[in-house]
């Protein structure tokens, strides 16, 4: 009986310890939820964000487009010596750049400029165009511009010619992807980011191309992974044509938002340093910045160094500055890693008329976001535009009447000197009509009198409105151009 006794106090206590535990577990696994579900709440989840899909820069193009711009290329081509190969239509992330594979190794892009571009097919623009292109490739070894260039002035398409990089851009090297593959296919899923050394040594590679560039007055805000080939463990900087044909840039959203969030320092900054930021971010997480709000993703497992970086350049404090590009080459996270060569080489100077103003428009292009999207969504701003080139133009038609013959022949000769530089100027005049006879129109009846029309502005307008073309006698022609036999 006695032992009956001590088998039922043991099942008991056992029975009480299971229960006990049982309710342990239970307040445990509780907390760890409730954290779980506060954690999903206050921040997001980095899994989420590198399963995303990469985005195109822009929505993509109709195949009725698709299918003309490669009719074009393939109408230039066949007055050239070189054969397509093999079509790459969608290599690129930029809808409407196409790249075409010829025989040998050599690859050719089109894209059409944008409207503000100077760019065109005059002689010698484009003599002026090809001049820069060559001089930035032999001046600097660790930039890769276009071998040729060329212009479609009827379609409006700039064709690069381009040595084949086998090992592609930092982005292919990124996602362990080959280049002639297609944009979506390539980059589906987030690549593996590189290590804290790798980060380092080609992070000083692109800010020491950034830096000659900079000295030499070239402009290049197209700074991507997708623009950075890389051979042999060496960073070279490609796309130099684009900054000079005002097409939106690749971190166009990213300018765009740290323009509206932080205006004080975007006044200052360079936006290659927003660029360089955006990018160092790819690399360190393993996909592609759409937008500033993206830093909330960043892993905790990631370089400390690297989140302190982007920390000073995409999202600076109070009164804190942007660091500029040498300010970045000579932090001591970059300034670890080698140089990649030894001497960085003297800057470039550009003495042509044409090259220096090719270059000055393209600096004012590249200096801001191309929209600023201030004056987007503050109608004040918009009012206030609108204002002023009203003023502007009640100004202009104020003085055209009272202006001196010498102050109008000046103005002529000042209008006529400006459109002396082919390509740079506007568009030119239209042509006189043609005749069909070679002898003299008389002259249109002379105008009503002064008195008629008033000394108000709007009597001219009206007499303007209300001219009738039917009451103009018709012109009695002696036509003389026929053969006599």
């Amino acid at each position: 009986r006695n032992r009956r006794m001590e088998i039922w106090l043991i099942a008991t206590i056992a029975a009480v310890g299971a229960v006990a535990l049982g309710i342990i577990i239970a307040i445990i696994i509780c907390v760890c939820r409730r954290r779980r579900s506060a954690e999903r709440t206050r921040q997001p989840l980095l899994t989420d964000f590198l399963n995303q899909k990469i985005p195109q820069q822009q929505p993509i193009v109709s195949k009725q487009v698709e299918d003309e711009l490669v009719l074009t290329v393939r109408m230039y081509l066949r007055s050239t010596s070189s054969q397509v190969e093999k079509l790459l239509l969608h290599v690129g992330g930029r809808p409407g750049k196409y790249f075409f594979k010829l025989t040998g190794n050599a690859v050719i892009s089109a894209v059409r400029k944008g409207p503000r571009s100077k760019l065109g097919d005059h002689p010698s623009v484009k003599k002026a165009f090809r001049s820069i292109m060559q001089q930035l490739s032999s001046c600097h070894p660790l930039l890769s511009p276009p071998t040729d260039v060329d212009f479609l002035q009827d379609s409006g398409l700039c064709i690069a010619w381009r040595i084949v990089c086998t090992k592609g851009s930092l982005r292919d090297l990124l996602h362990s992807s080959k280049w002639q593959d297609n944009f979506d296919y390539k980059y589906r899923k987030a690549g593996k980011p590189f290590s804290e050394e790798k980060l380092a040594k080609y992070g000083r590679q692109i800010l020491f191309s950034l830096l000659w560039l900079e000295s030499s007055g070239i402009p290049y805000t197209h700074l991507h992974a997708g623009n950075v080939l890389v051979d042999k463990d060496v960073c070279f900087l490609s796309d130099l044509e684009l900054p000079f044909l005002a097409v939106p840039r690749h971190y166009e959203q990213v300018f765009q938002e740290f323009t509206l969030k932080y205006p004080k320092a975007a006044a200052l900054v360079d936006l290659n340093v927003i660029s360089f930021g955006a990018l160092l971010f790819e690399i360190s997480v393993g996909r592609d910045m759409t937008s500033l709000a993206e830093l909330d993703y960043y892993p905790q497992w990631a370089s400390p160094n690297v989140k302190n970086l982007l920390q000073k350049i995409l999202r600076p404090s109070g009164d804190v500055l942007v660091p500029t590009i040498a300010e970045l080459y000579n932090d001591p996270f970059f300034a670890s890693a080698p140089d990649p060569i030894k001497v960085q080489p003297p800057p470039i100077k550009f003495d042509d008329v044409v090259e220096k103003e090719l270059i000055k428009h393209a600096m004012k292009l590249n200096s801001k976001a191309l929209d600023d999207p201030r004056n987007k969504d503050d109608p004040d701003a918009r009012r206030s535009g609108l204002s002023k080139s009203k003023s502007r133009k009640a100004k202009t038609l104020s003085t055209m009447g009272t202006s001196s013959p010498r102050q109008s022949s000046s103005s002529s000769s000042l209008a006529a000197t400006s459109t002396t530089k082919p390509g740079l100027a506007a568009a030119p005049a239209a042509p006189p009509p043609r005749s069909n006879s070679s002898a003299s129109v008389p002259a249109p009846p002379p105008p009503p009198p002064r008195t008629d029309l008033g000394e108000k502005p709007t009597a001219l307008l009206n007499s303007i409105t209300g001219f009738n073309p039917s009451k103009l006698r018709k012109a009695v022609t002696n036509d003389r151009s026929a053969p006599v036999i």
